[in-house]
């Protein structure tokens, strides 16, 4: 009865562990995601001020 109890415990402590590495994985997954969307936005707005300085052409009205 010992063996079945051992390995149903194992068994759980295994999900567990793996429970616990996704948790972490899909962390840092949004804090990366966070700061790529942060960068993305950064360059947006260095994107659209380096168009204002830039001299009218011929062809815009």
């Amino acid at each position: 009865m010992t063996n079945v109890a051992d390995k149903l415990r194992i068994s759980i402590k295994k999900r567990q562990d793996a429970l616990i590495r996704y948790k972490n994985l899909k962390d840092a997954f949004l804090l990366s995601k966070e700061a790529i969307i942060k960068d993305i936005e950064e360059a947006r707005s260095v994107w659209q001020k380096t168009l204002t300085q830039l001299p009218k052409s011929d062809f815009e009205q």
